[in-house]
């Protein structure tokens, strides 16, 4: 299935409503843009909604410190959040956690860990596959209130079924596509990874049609040397879609492993 992106349609005061959720005036600036917070809240806040993506970035600078909650109380606290905001979607999937750390140089020169903060994650499906670069990432403090948000969730409805390329289709494309990207010498290619998912794009991309691709991954050997190489991505579905994805996609985030094609050891 293919889909088509659509305009999140954020008016000013569906944002200063937003904006009074997460415990702010509601005085918003506008640009064409994007919404921002008030000046007179800056030294407090991080507030931004990008107008045609469905982008939103917060920070509250004033989280408590301390040590973080349990992955269990932050997820909840996270899902409680977003539902009062109307920003918990029905495509996520189960929460993820990870940790933001920072630390100082003790006067022996030691590093000293002296802050962690808990981040709670959620990913995207579509179809049974992941959207790459689609992602809600939520920092908690110590107390249990998000400080920290950041959402990349654009809106997609169905486009059209497509007939998708067989993963030694894609394969024969990889070959070449690495063969135009790091040309015709002779070199041994490792495949350690080949995925299956949708690309959404990140912030600066544009994008009109949301279509399934495979992503392969790996390493290059010259000589005694390996090297990883930039995941190289081959669009599975109709050509004539190819042109409206940008080039530029960033590489996935925890894909799905697609086990249909043998990881790979190849002389280009």
């Amino acid at each position: 299935m293919t889909y088509t992106s659509e305009e999140p349609g954020y008016t000013t005061e569906w944002v200063s409503s937003l904006a009074k959720k997460f415990g702010m005036s509601g005085q918003i600036r506008e640009s064409k843009e994007a919404y921002f917070a008030d000046e007179t809240e800056e030294d407090d806040y991080i507030f931004v909604v990008h107008r045609d993506d469905k982008i939103i970035v917060f920070e509250n600078y004033h989280g408590q410190s301390g040590d973080p909650p349990s992955p269990e109380d932050a997820t909840k606290s996270v899902k409680e959040f977003l539902e009062n905001t109307s920003l918990m979607f029905p495509d996520a999937t189960e929460a993820g956690i990870d940790y933001n750390t920072g630390g100082s140089i003790s006067s022996s020169g030691e590093y000293v860990q002296n802050f962690r903060q808990i981040v709670v994650i959620f990913s995207r499906e579509l179809n049974g596959l992941e959207v790459w670069d689609s992602e809600i990432l939520a920092d908690v403090d110590s107390q249990g209130n998000v400080v920290g948000l950041f959402i990349s969730w654009r809106d997609y409805k169905p486009y059209k079924e497509v007939s998708l390329k067989t993963p030694e289709q894609a394969f024969e494309e990889f070959l070449k596509e690495f063969a135009r990207v790091h040309g015709e010498k002779t070199e041994i290619v490792i495949v350690t990874d080949v995925l299956l998912g949708y690309s959404s794009l990140p912030i600066s991309g544009t994008q009109r049609y949301l279509q399934p691709t495979y992503v392969f991954e790996g390493s290059v050997q010259r000589g005694s040397s390996i090297d990883e190489f930039e995941p190289i991505i081959i669009v599975t579905g109709s050509t004539s879609l190819m042109h409206t994805l940008d080039s530029g996609m960033s590489s996935p985030i925890s894909p799905n492993r697609f086990s249909s094609l043998p990881v790979s050891q190849m002389p280009v």
